[in-house]
This record gives structure tokens, sequence and C-alpha cells, in this order.
């Protein structure tokens, strides 16, 4: 999934395993991916000020975790394609 689609989404209950399986993913795959939590609270801050900024320096491919509702907020499909 994660080599057809450009964003994938990992949703669930909280404590189910998400954190890990995107590690995972990160580890088992042969493209290497960089890893980044918003759990961290600089690397969240940094997303607050300035989402555009924030995804320019960590480009693709790359796994965001604990990403929260309200710090990325994209008005279409197209705005995510241009990144």
């Amino acid at each position: 999934m994660i080599k057809t689609f450009p964003v994938v989404i990992i949703s669930g209950a909280r404590q189910v395993g998400k954190s890990t399986l995107a590690i995972a993913l990160q580890k088992d795959n042969e493209i290497k991916y960089n890893y980044l939590t918003l759990d961290n609270p600089l690397l969240r801050e940094e997303a607050k000020r300035d989402p555009q900024l924030f995804l320019e320096k960590n480009q693709a491919p790359v796994i965001i975790d604990y990403i929260c509702a309200g710090i990325f907020s994209f008005q279409n499909k197209s705005e995510i394609n241009t990144l």
C-alpha cells in the first residue's frame, strides 16, 4: 500500500500498535523513510508554526507519527500532490 499511495494514514484506538506498525514499515521496506514523531514538542511546534516549511524540510519519503488534527490542514488533495 505504501508503494501505491503518496499518503497512507494509520489510525485506530490508543495503544494498539500504530507507531510500532509505522516503524516496522520503515525497517522492512527497501525504501528508507525519514521517521519523525510529533510527540517531540520541538518538532510539533515547528510543524504548527509553518506546516509548509516543515514538509519542505522533511520531504518524502517520510513517516510522520503522532500527527494531530489541526496541525496540517489542506484545502484539497491537489495541495498534497504539490509537496
